[in-house]
């Protein structure tokens, strides 16, 4: 398979490459990044041909995938750009700057018949199954998560300066790492949201963008769901960020711990203690590998544009309930 990256500058760039690496069957052919600062070092180690501009890239070369990154503002454009041309890829969240974007896409890539995979990695972790195993769907009652990232700068050293820009983002950190969290909540409930409320800091000597947010979602079958998310912890640490959760359920409440999950039982008062790596970073070469599998094989991505549709209505939503006081909005659907 012939592979391009377009637009390597983006951070997550680096969790793809040893995967796509030592697989014999894929080879990188083509890069872009038009800020030219990790696309050509990527491009030198594959042997691939480096691009400043990606729709050079997409005209010139003859792929059988790609794996699209970029600022989000350019992400809508890339992949009508692909679809068009009957390019199947896999796609960074958020696929554009809202939910409308991407519901567009997701109608485009469904009536071409074109593969697109989006990288919600807890759906290829071991996390997923542990949860799973705690509580049917309706059993569960109410779940908390908190994912607060390092600090803003980390995102200057990467040079992606456009993170912090509105505009180019589309938001902070609601956006960028509340995605996750409200995947893990729908595949565990399996019940839509109903409404959502939401508050949120924004230091604007910091940046145009939201550092911290917390959310509230209410689903139809009354199943309650906090996600705090932020650019507030510390840099320079080992852990690099707080990722935590608890979870109740008619079977058992579930907690985080350093090394995994405290699962203790309703029935029995009994803790069990789960070893399990929270570290989402590992989850990306599984990704990586599945994606190339499914598309090799012509089956339907793992997970993609329809789910992360749902995900973008939520978080839009909860940016229209922080401009008017953290009021509950209702989810429209068409």
């Amino acid at each position: 398979m012939k592979i391009a990256i377009i637009e390597a500058s983006h951070w997550h760039v680096p969790l793809y490459l040893d995967e796509l690496e030592s697989d014999p069957s894929v080879g990188v052919v083509a890069v872009s990044d038009e800020t030219a600062t990790r696309g050509p070092g990527i491009a030198t180690r594959f042997g691939a041909t480096h691009y400043g501009d990606w729709r050079n890239l997409v005209d010139t070369e003859t792929l059988d995938f790609a794996f699209v990154f970029g600022r989000h503002d350019q992400m809508y454009d890339i992949a009508v750009t692909l679809i068009g041309k009957g390019i199947p890829f896999a796609i960074e969240k958020p696929a554009g700057l809202s939910g409308v974007q991407v519901a567009a896409l997701a109608e485009l890539a469904s009536r071409k018949n074109i593969f697109v995979a989006v990288p919600l990695i807890f759906g290829f972790s071991t996390l997923i199954q542990k949860l799973s195993s705690v509580a049917k769907s309706a059993e569960w009652q109410h779940m908390s998560f908190r994912f607060i990232a390092g600090p803003i700068s980390r995102y200057l050293d990467a040079h992606c300066d456009w993170m912090l820009d509105r505009s180019k983002a589309g938001g902070g950190c609601m956006t960028n790492l509340a995605v996750h969290c409200i995947d893990v909540f729908q595949r565990l409930t399996g019940s839509p949201v109903q409404s959502v409320s939401a508050r949120m800091i924004r230091d604007h000597s910091l940046s145009d963008v939201e550092i911290y947010s917390v959310m509230t979602m209410h689903t139809e079958n009354g199943q309650l769901c906090t996600i705090e998310t932020g650019y507030t912890y510390p840099g320079g640490t080992q852990e690099q960020r707080e990722f935590s959760f608890s979870l109740g359920s008619s079977s058992g409440y579930v907690q985080s711990t350093i090394d995994g999950l405290r699962i203790v039982s309703h029935a029995s008062g009994k803790a069990d203690e789960i070893k399990l790596d929270l570290n989402t970073d590992i989850y990306y070469a599984d990704f990586v590998r599945r994606c190339l599998q499914d598309v090799q094989g012509q089956r339907s991505p793992a997970s993609g544009l329809p789910e992360l549709t749902e995900i973008m209505r939520i978080i839009d939503v909860a940016y229209d309930s922080d401009r008017t006081g953290g009021e509950a909005k209702e989810i429209a659907r068409p």
